[in-house]
């Protein structure tokens, strides 16, 4: 990607588009082929379903398609759309509804919040909270506080402080507890007025369990806590598993993390199986690996057959489009895939991957850029003439696809060059000059014969598809040569 001059400032990608700041000061949105929207602002936010908030020049806020058009309405305040509609604070202070179109809902409330379930909890001029349809019709129900719809219920207080459930027609369960929770796989875990936690299903019949705390089910199971203080996982029927552990984690991915009695933790299957590693901190099961630390304080991520990727990390973070972020012994940040290889940039900060591309920055207080998967920065020539002046060695960064443009490497390489010549004849130790020319010119043979053979890859699949293309449509050809054949 070519980072468009006049650039001072980008931002993480979201929905294809990145908030830039201007070295102006305006801000603006740029797709990930570099080109910038029309479009200044004040402030801006980030893209979300289709549509960006973004700030004029007179401190009003509206929104914007990816196509760069405005919307008419300006408004106090609002937030992105969801289920097709936004909210936004009016210029009197009330609230209401805007749908894509930038039609305004007729009613005016003092607070409320998105769509979820097909209605939207709502403060009313009174204090109150209720719940809106989508044609902004509102329930009869008046209630001290709302939750948003779950599964087809909602939690709501009532006057006396005690909690329970409506369903979308407006009707009342019969249960009234101390606290509620979310319907989730069917039951909701609920604090009773005697201080213990259950379960309630839709039709408001409890588990007849009592725990001194729990967690809400997951893959089919909830962690409760014991009168004894134990941990233990609860089925659907209430019935509990054997295991019994110190803390416990609600199930991930087929698995559930528990610390066991020597304070260690450990992953646990739906069958109640215990993986054989131990680790002094667990994370849950997130696209098919989990992190974990080892007794020596080290980071690492752990498959679930148990099996521990090689890397060992002083922190790290999940893995997010295949790549996850790991910090290196030297302090340094890079990333590691799912092989648990790294990749080669070395990096002060480093963000997860989004829209296919990560933002990394090199040093404190110095500029971002934005790495594909294999790593590589794309600049136009310009800017890579400019990098390479201050740093020779950025030429690992170059994509592979730049060594398939003569005319792009001819001045890439002129550049490098004269920085060399420059570095030598002003060296005052040569023994060291000659190690870092050795160093430079290493590197450049190796990248150079990698991406090659990428590119010569590259050249055989498509001619391996070109050639399977033509295959088919000669065959293609011939059954419609031998059908009319048929028929004559």
């Amino acid at each position: 990607m070519k980072i468009p001059s006049g650039v001072k400032r980008i931002e993480d990608f979201h929905d294809g588009w990145a908030v830039v700041e201007l070295d102006d000061g305006q801000m603006t949105y740029m797709n990930t082929e570099g080109k910038l929207q029309k479009g200044r602002y004040k402030d801006i936010k980030f893209y979300n379903k289709g549509f960006a908030r973004v700030q004029l020049q007179n401190g009003y806020w509206t929104f914007v398609d990816s196509e760069g058009k405005l919307q008419e309405g300006i408004y106090r305040e609002f937030y992105d759309y969801h289920k097709g509609f936004a909210r936004i604070e009016l210029q009197n202070g009330y609230w209401t509804f805007v749908d894509s179109e930038g039609k305004l809902q007729k009613g005016r409330y003092r607070k409320f919040y998105d769509y979820n379930e097909g209605f939207a909890r709502i403060k009313l001029q009174d204090g109150y909270w209720t719940f809106m349809d989508i044609k902004g019709k509102l329930q009869e129900g008046r209630y001290e506080y709302a939750l948003d719809y779950s599964e087809g219920f909602a939690s709501v207080q009532l006057e006396d402080g005690s909690w329970t459930f409506v369903d979308k027609e407006g009707k009342l369960q019969e249960g009234i507890y101390k606290y509620v929770w979310d319907y989730s796989e069917g039951f909701a875990c609920v604090y009773l007025t005697n201080g213990f936690y259950t379960f309630v299903d839709k039709e408001g019949k409890l588990q007849e369990g009592r725990y001194e705390d729990a967690q809400s089910y997951s893959e089919g199971f909830a962690a409760v806590q014991l009168k004894d203080g134990s941990w233990a996982f609860v089925d659907k029927e209430g019935k509990l598993q054997e295991g019994r552990y110190k803390r416990a984690w609600s199930y991930s991915e087929g698995f559930a993390v528990v610390q066991l009695k020597d304070g260690y933790w450990t992953f646990m299957d739906i069958e109640g199986k215990l993986q054989e590693g131990r680790y002094k901190e667990a994370h849950s099961y997130s696209k098919g690996f989990a992190l974990v630390q080892l007794k020596d304080d080290s980071f690492t991520f752990v498959d679930k057959e148990g099996k521990l990727q090689e890397g060992r990390y002083q922190d790290a973070r999940n893995y997010s489009e295949g790549f996850a972020r790991v910090q290196l012994q030297d302090n340094s940040w890079t990333f590691v895939d799912k092989e648990g290889k790294l990749q080669e940039g070395r990096y002060r900060n480093v963000y997860f991957y989004n829209d296919g591309v990560a933002r990394v920055q090199f040093e404190e207080d110095g500029p971002y850029y934005y790495i594909n998967e294999y790593g590589e920065i794309d600049f136009n020539l310009k800017k890579w003439k400019s990098v390479l002046e201050k740093d020779p060695m950025m030429f690992k960064f170059i994509p592979f696809h730049r060594f398939a443009d003569e005319k792009f490497m001819k001045e890439v390489n002129a550049v490098i060059k004269q920085v060399l010549v420059n570095y030598v004849k002003e060296a005052e130790d040569i023994d060291s000059a000659s190690r870092y020319v050795q160093d430079v010119m290493k590197l450049i043979n190796e990248k150079t014969e990698v991406a090659k053979d990428k590119i010569n890859s590259y050249v055989l699949e498509i001619e391996k598809l070109a050639e399977k293309e033509k295959k088919e449509k000669k065959e293609l050809l011939s059954q419609i040569d031998n059908f009319f054949n048929e028929k004559t």
